[in-house]
């Protein structure tokens, strides 16, 4: 999509029951440009391989930066990282 270099962590819960993502994700974009370009690339956009029905969503997060979601989703998880298969994994 030309999104490599515009954003720093993507996190995206899992369901390990299911082996799938829970069908959201958390991005931290570089700049706020990029934000306003990947909103403008990819808000309604169905994607490969998904049904045609079910299009991206973009919500701006009220936990903004690398470090809120990721205190956000360990708190949620109950677990101090992807260590013990139980936290969630950052990339």
């Amino acid at each position: 999509l030309g999104f490599d270099g515009k954003y720093d962590t993507i996190y995206a819960p899992g369901n390990p029951a299911r082996k799938t993502n829970l069908g959201y994700a958390f991005v931290n974009f570089c700049a706020l440009e990029h934000v306003r370009e990947f909103y403008r690339v990819c808000n309604g956009k169905a994607f490969d391989g998904a049904p045609a029905s079910r299009k991206c969503s973009i919500i701006i997060s009220t936990v903004q930066g690398v470090k809120g979601p990721r205190s956000l989703m360990r708190k949620c998880a109950g677990s101090a990282g992807p260590i013990d298969g139980k936290g969630p994994l950052f990339l």
